[in-house]
C-alpha cells in the first residue's frame, strides 16, 4: 500500500517548482502559502481546526515506511488531503532544516481583518524586523492565551521559515492581522474596550509598579530603535522592564514575554 505513490524525482515538477519559490518573501505572498516543517506540526493540523487551512503534505519517499509516517498518511487519505512523495534527493532542496524529519505541510494563508475574540491582550508589533523574533512572540503569544497579532508596515514575513520554525506552530493558533494606521487601531481598541501601553527601555516607570488588566494592547518595537514615534503618543501608559545586570536592554521576544505573564499573573 505505501509503495503506490508516484514518487517525484525532477526539480521541473510543478510542484517542487511551487515550494522552491517559497523560500523568497515576495513569492511566497503572491502564492499565499507557507510551509509547516514536522512531524508534530503536521499531525497536529491533521486532527485540530486551526485558522490556516492545510493545502496538501510532502513527503521524502524513505520515511514511508516509518509507523508515524504511515499513520499520517491514513489520515490523509481518510480526510482527502492532497499528498505528494518526493525523492529523498530532492526532498532536501526543498525549504526545510538539515535535520528534517522528511515531512512538510503546505499552509493557505488565511488573512483575517480582526481577532477572533477580545478577552484577552492584544499585541501590536511595530516594525519587528527579525523574522525568528517574531515566531518566538507569536510562541509566547499562545502560550500567554492572547486574542492576535497585529504587525505594523515594515515588519518582518510571520509565515518565512525563520518564523515558523520558531513559532513552533503557533502561527497556525492566532490571528495575525496587518496595519498601517496606528489612529485607526487604536480607535478601534479603544472602542473594545482596551489599554493601550507601550514597552520603552527609555521610561522611568517600571512594569513592576503596574497592574495591568487583561484587556490591554502591548505595543512593542523594533530590536534597535524600539517603538516609533507616530505610536509612543497613542499609548495610554509607557514603562521599562528594569535591568539588573550589566546589559543594556533585553532581546524583544524575551521583553514581549515577561510583559505577557506579568499581565497574566496579575489576573488569575
Amino acid at each position: 500500500m505505501w509503495n503506490t505513490f508516484k514518487v517525484i524525482t525532477s526539480s521541473n515538477n510543478p510542484t517542487f517548482k511551487t515550494l522552491k519559490s517559497l523560500e523568497k518573501t515576495k513569492l511566497r505572498k503572491k502564492q499565499g502559502l507557507f510551509i509547516i516543517e514536522g512531524l508534530k506540526f503536521v499531525k497536529e493540523s491533521l486532527s485540530e481546526r486551526l485558522l490556516h487551512p492545510l493545502e496538501f503534505v510532502v513527503i521524502s519517499k524513505d520515511r514511508l515506511e516509518q509507523h508515524s509516517i504511515k499513520e499520517i498518511l491514513g489520515i490523509c487519505k481518510e480526510k482527502e488531503i492532497k499528498l505528494f512523495v518526493f525523492d529523498p534527493k530532492l526532498f532536501k532542496k526543498l525549504p526545510v532544516t538539515k535535520s528534517s524529519q522528511g515531512i512538510i505541510g503546505i499552509f493557505k494563508e488565511k488573512r483575517l481583518q480582526k481577532p477572533l475574540n477580545f478577552n484577552s491582550p492584544i499585541l501590536i508589533l511595530d516594525r519587528i524586523q527579525d523574522p525568528t523574533n517574531i515566531g518566538s512572540i507569536l510562541r509566547s503569544a499562545v502560550a500567554t492565551g492572547c486574542s492576535g497579532v497585529f504587525l505594523t508596515k515594515g515588519s518582518a514575513d510571520p509565515y518565512s521559515q525563520k518564523a515558523t520554525r520558531a513559532s513552533a506552530g503557533a502561527v497556525l493558533k492566532i490571528p495575525i492581522i496587518y496595519t498601517e494606521n496606528p489612529k485607526d487601531l487604536k480607535n478601534f481598541l479603544k472602542q473594545k474596550g482596551y489599554l493601550l501601553v507601550c514597552a520603552n527601555p527609555k521610561e522611568k516607570v517600571s512594569l513592576f509598579e503596574l497592574k495591568l488588566p487583561l484587556k490591554t494592547a502591548l505595543i512593542v518595537g523594533n530590536e534597535g530603535s524600539g517603538v516609533t514615534q507616530e505610536w509612543v503618543p497613542l499609548s495610554d501608559l509607557r514603562f521599562s522592564i528594569p535591568i539588573f545586570g550589566k546589559v543594556e536592554s533585553l532581546n524583544v521576544s524575551a521583553a514581549t514575554c515577561t510583559i505577557l505573564y506579568f499581565i497574566r499573573f496579575f489576573n488569575q
